[in-house]
């Protein structure tokens, strides 16, 4: 389910991407993470904070919903129910956790991606905002 979530983060950039004329290369996934090779920028820095956010968002959405579904089912130990809740919770918690470490500052993290869009817009220069 890990790497269903990992998948559906990676297809929100993907999406997101082809939104804005982009074309998806590959999307590769790790253990614990994964990337989407586009071919060329983004058209503005809008597009590049869009691109980079939907990511995380997308993450923190299925953390919520898995949270959620664990909240919904009852947690006896040895039994269905509490498998499904300790699943749900876990993957809930992995997810929230993959969000917000994707939202750090840093390359090349979605973080360092959207504070790369905020410079752009500050400035109006892709090349100084990537340096």
């Amino acid at each position: 389910m890990f790497l269903a979530s990992l998948l559906a983060h990676e297809l929100a950039h993907s999406l997101m991407a082809r939104h804005y004329g982009l074309t998806v290369k590959r999307i590769t996934l790790w253990l614990l993470g994964g990337v989407s090779e586009l071919s060329g920028e983004a058209p503005g820095p809008a597009a590049e904070a869009r691109i980079a956010g939907v990511g995380p968002l997308t993450s923190l959405l299925l953390g919520g919903i898995s949270i959620g579904l664990a909240g919904a089912s009852h947690p006896a130990r040895a039994s269905i129910p509490g498998v499904i809740y300790f699943a749900s919770f876990y993957l809930g918690i992995t997810n929230v956790t993959l969000a917000v470490f994707n939202v750090l500052p840093a390359a090349p993290l979605d973080g360092g991606r959207l504070l790369r869009a905020l410079d752009w817009w500050r400035t109006g220069d892709r090349v100084k905002a990537t340096v």
